[in-house]
């Protein structure tokens, strides 16, 4: 959202996510037809059942042969129409195996370094032997020969690459844009899909105890020193050691919390040049003896970069008195002198030349090419101006930042166990008036015919037991054949305008709302409230309003007039009956009201716990 709101996009990108949400509904509504046109075949068994059997048998029927075989044909047919209406996830579960399935075929990812744990004595001997010729004291940490690497099958984008890293000693990578710095890195990590070779690396190394630092930085939603200790146990030397080096202590010392300060998602709350070196940190800390650099100088200001690189990479610095084996990829050219072996890459994806800097320098390639361009490059700067220090203006944002009101949930204690009404009454008008009128006919029809028609039953049975009945049973099976017709379409034109034309409506219009809400929510908003938060809550409702509330609306409606149908039915026949009911409205009502209390509190629960995900 920074970016956004920084480069004017905010607007056009609400825009496009709105059209794109009107496109989603509209391609999900061919779906719920599907799944209306099932839902209502569930229930045909269930309502042309009892007419088709006493059509069948309507010289047998009398009172007990009629509502016996209601009973009778009820429970055959309910699970039936549970059959019907659970085909759906039957299916998807099926295309959930398959996806399984298909995952578990994949290829599983192999790490092509070998170790020389896994070489023959004679193969060791023969590779000690030629390092201690290249090398003399110190042999290679790792070798490649005749490699070749990709991203895709078909695409190699480093060709040829025989190169070895020196152990305890600092080996720079150079070279233009898009010669394969950065997938050379991954290729020492052993993060490339697509190699014809294998790399031979120390016995003493392992990929899990390889420090990495990726030069667009990764942070979680935690405290600055939690994602400089990542998973590694708290050494206070070791840690104080990092911070130095990586000149955090005069921004910590201006925050109000310390290392202790929540940074945001992605570290929002950080200037550029702060997130690359907690990221450098980082990857210091890690107890390891190869650590590998992606080009991390390039977000940091010249003072900052300048001591940075002193205090880490420098004859004296951090990495030289561990005697760790550094890679460094870098377009900063200044910096190969410090380099004890440089690699030198073309735009064709091989190694133009590699070797040492004073060996390199003078051999009239691509390095000594770097180097003329770099003093012209620094007698420009000369004629320039000083200006702000970017970590100065990232420790302003810091104050600013660290001055603003932690953002809390909106959502009190009591509004989260009760619930607010007007959040009702405002999804109700998204629904639009038009549907919810056609809605509640359609429901009115529903719950009249279903309930009637075993009214319908008792004037039947009435008849055929008297003496002389006034009417044929063709009649009466007419007439409760309508009933149940009735019944069913009532049904499925409450399902359309429910599952289609409501859904679309307050999908689109809560989607707009919810959208237009988030994007002009101010920047200390994102800085104070995690983006996995957003993002989780965001989704959350959008898939409830899809998906949950059509059938929780449909559910309560039909239910109701079901209910209120029946409790009519029942008080015809008993009046005395009707004297339970206000108990019996006092006693759900109690129920309800724990269960949702209940149930509320668990679903916010669950959405808090996802959110980190």
């Amino acid at each position: 959202m920074k970016h956004l709101k920084i480069s004017g996009l905010a607007v056009p990108v609400e825009d496009l996510i709105q059209d794109m949400r009107v496109h989603e509904l509209q391609a999900a509504s061919r779906f719920r037809t599907v799944n209306v046109i099932v839902i209502v075949l569930g229930y045909v068994p269930i309502a042309l059942a009892p007419v088709i059997t006493f059509a069948i048998t309507s010289r047998t029927l009398d009172v007990t042969t009629i509502f016996t075989s209601i009973s009778y044909l009820l429970l055959l047919t309910d699970p039936l129409s549970y059959l019907f209406q659970n085909s759906p996830n039957l299916l998807a579960g099926f295309a959930c195996f398959e996806r399984i399935q298909t995952f578990l075929e994949k290829d599983p990812r192999v790490d092509f370094r070998i170790s020389k744990l896994h070489i023959s004595n004679s193969e060791l001997v023969k590779g000690e032997t030629s390092s201690e010729e290249k090398e003399g004291e110190s042999g290679p940490l790792m070798t490649i020969t005749n490699g070749n690497f990709g991203w895709d099958a078909n695409k190699v984008t480093l060709k040829n690459i025989n190169l070895d890293i020196p152990s305890c000693r600092l080996t720079m990578i150079v070279g233009p844009v898009a010669s394969g710095k950065s997938t050379l890195c991954k290729v020492l990590l052993g993060e490339i899909p697509e190699y014809e070779t294998q790399i031979t690396m120390n016995h003493s190394i392992a990929s899990s105890h390889i420090g990495y630092c990726d030069q667009i930085p990764f942070l979680s939603n935690s405290s600055i020193r939690a994602n400089i200790i990542g998973f590694s146990p708290f050494h206070q030397q070791r840690y104080r050691e990092v911070i130095e080096a990586t000149m955090l202590k005069p921004d910590l010392a201006v925050l109000t919390n310390g290392d202790a300060t929540i940074i945001g998602s992605s570290g929002i709350t950080l200037s550029g040049g702060q997130k690359q070196r907690v990221s450098i940190a980082r990857a210091l800390y890690l107890d390891s003896n190869f650590v590998i650099f992606d080009d991390i100088l390039s977000g940091l200001d010249a003072i900052t970069e300048e001591k940075v690189f002193t205090h880490v990479f420098g004859p004296q610095g951090l990495l030289r008195r561990r005697n760790s084996t550094v890679v460094l990829s870098t377009n900063d050219v200044r910096r190969l002198p410090f380099a004890n072996h440089i690699v030198a890459l073309g735009v064709d994806g091989g190694i133009v030349e590699q070797g040492s800097y004073p060996k390199l320098i003078n051999n009239g390639k691509y390095v000594q090419s770097l180097r003329s361009k770099a003093m012209d490059d620094e007698t420009l700067e000369e004629s320039l101006l000083p200006v702000e220090s970017e970590e100065s203006a990232g420790i302003e944002l810091q104050k600013m930042v660290a001055g603003l009101p932690v953002i809390q949930s909106h959502i009190d204690d009591n509004k989260r166990m009760n619930g607010d009404s007007a959040v009702y009454m405002y999804y109700m008008k998204s629904l639009g008036k038009r549907s919810i009128a056609s809605f509640l006919i359609f429901g009115i029809g529903w719950g009249f015919s279903y309930n009637f028609g075993n009214i319908w039953l008792t004037y039947w049975s009435h008849d055929i037991g008297s003496a002389h009945p006034q009417r044929k049973n063709s009649f009466y099976i007419g007439i409760y054949a309508l009933f149940q017709l009735l019944y069913i379409v009532s049904l499925l034109f409450s399902f359309m305008v429910c599952y289609r034309t409501m859904v679309r409506a307050s999908g689109s219009k809560l989607h707009k709302a919810a959208l237009n809400t988030m994007i002009n929510a101010p920047l200390s908003f994102f800085a104070t409230t995690d983006t996995g938060l957003v993002t989780n809550l965001f989704s959350q409702d959008m898939t409830l309003i899809d998906n949950e509330m059509p059938v929780a609306l449909t559910n309560l409606v039909l239910d109701s007039f079901n209910a209120l149908g029946m409790a009519a039915v029942i008080t015809t026949s008993s009046p005395f009956v009707a004297i339970t009911y206000p108990f019996l409205f006092a006693i759900l009502y109690g129920i309800q009201k724990f269960y949702l209390r209940t149930s509320r509190q668990l679903r916010l629960l669950d959405l808090e716990a996802k959110s980190p995900l």
